[in-house]
């Protein structure tokens, strides 16, 4: 269930975007630390030079898919970077401060990696992404 609605929340925004192109990450490999949702969404508006990401973490800060920066795109690659301030862990509810991503969607084989990054903590995920 959690998994229509994300599609269908992402879907409608979207929309919004002139032309967006929109990818559906399956991550199946995470670090020891997770800090990766298994379910990501990518959404580029590359005339706009725009992205979004949303998953189960950024759900848990705000509602909507959150704005992140282009780092740089190639005919083959295009490298992303975001900060989530907001999250908490799940065993005590205490604030885990601001959580830094970097991604890397290799555009050939919609492969996705992810690194995360908070206090002296690293962590990664990695995956295959769908347009969708």
């Amino acid at each position: 269930m959690r998994n229509i609605i994300l599609s269908a929340l992402i879907c409608c925004f979207a929309g919004i975007a002139s032309a967006e192109t929109t990818y559906e990450c399956k991550i199946d490999k995470v670090g020891r630390f997770g800090w990766v949702g298994s379910l990501m969404f990518f959404i580029i508006d590359e005339e706009a030079q725009q992205a979004w990401v949303f998953d189960r973490l950024v759900k848990h800060v705000q509602e909507d898919p959150l704005k992140i920066s282009i780092e740089s795109e190639t005919d083959t690659a295009i490298r992303f970077r975001w900060k989530l301030r907001g999250l908490t862990t799940s065993t005590h509810n205490q604030s885990v401060g601001t959580v830094q991503y970097r991604a890397m969607l290799n555009k050939k084989t919609n492969n996705v990696y992810i690194k995360t990054y908070f206090g002296e903590t690293r962590s990664w995920g990695e995956g295959k992404c769908k347009k969708i």
